[in-house]
């Protein structure tokens, strides 16, 4: 209900030609207008941040909402992956100090990810088994309950702090290295399949050149035989 209020507001202060969507969880998308300049976006987002404020009351309850937004810009050459991860990451940078707009530097939506050191720390990470599935419920409606989990790609560095998919994928994109995520994050799926009763589902999100590689389907056929779960999977 929160949520449905805060879709309510922001909708309020749309213009003609924005777009409003729900990403995720507590997450909003709004795509503005072509000709929308950094200066004008960060209005908009102002906009955006004050009609989400005040009071919220749901039955007995009171709630204050904050909202932190983060702003990308486009340039010729960007594509939508590169506009949602720099607005992404700008949008975690101001929620650290909460409530607050914050535009992505113009360079972090560069198509061209080569980040050495991180490539080679996402490497090491790897072959550690310091990667981690997080599996969010899929839960039906008319039942409340789950019915299956979505698996979620994470990792946790070794100062404990935990790195977004935003941070990982591109320069895992940039190289090899996405095809040995992709098939880690199936076999991890597979093995953890294996745990769950027969009516429940893992589904495995992978990079379109991963399902490229000739081997991939007698891979992912190996390791749900071995699992003893050869009829449980859908492709």
């Amino acid at each position: 209900a929160l949520i449905q209020t805060l879709a309510k507001r922001l909708e309020g202060v749309l213009h003609g030609d924005d777009l409003l969507a729900r990403a995720a969880g507590d997450s909003f998308l709004v795509l503005l207008g072509p000709a929308t300049s950094g200066e004008d976006a960060l209005n908009r987002a102002e906009e955006l941040r004050q009609a989400c404020h005040g009071e919220v009351r749901l039955a007995d309850q009171r709630f204050a909402a904050t909202v932190s937004l983060g702003i990308a810009l486009a340039d010729a050459g960007n594509d939508a992956e590169d506009l949602l991860r720099a607005a992404s990451q700008a949008m975690r940078r101001a929620s650290l100090s909460g409530d607050r707009c914050l535009s992505a530097p113009r360079q972090s939506t560069d198509r061209t990810h080569h980040d050495p050191l991180l490539h080679a720390q996402i490497q090491n990470a790897l072959d550690t088994d310091a990667l981690q599935l997080w599996f969010m419920p899929v839960v039906r409606l008319t039942t409340a309950e789950p019915c299956g989990y979505e698996a979620l790609l994470r990792w946790v560095r070794p100062d404990g702090s935990l790195a977004h998919p935003d941070d990982i994928l591109p320069v895992a994109r940039a190289t090899t290295l996405i095809a040995a995520i992709d098939r880690w994050v199936i076999r991890t799926a597979i093995a953890t399949l294996e745990r769950l009763p027969e009516n429940r589902y893992i589904a495995a999100n992978v990079n379109p050149g991963s399902l490229e590689a000739s081997d991939l389907a007698d891979r992912v056929e190996a390791w749900l035989a071995a699992a003893g779960e050869i009829g449980r999977a859908h492709v």
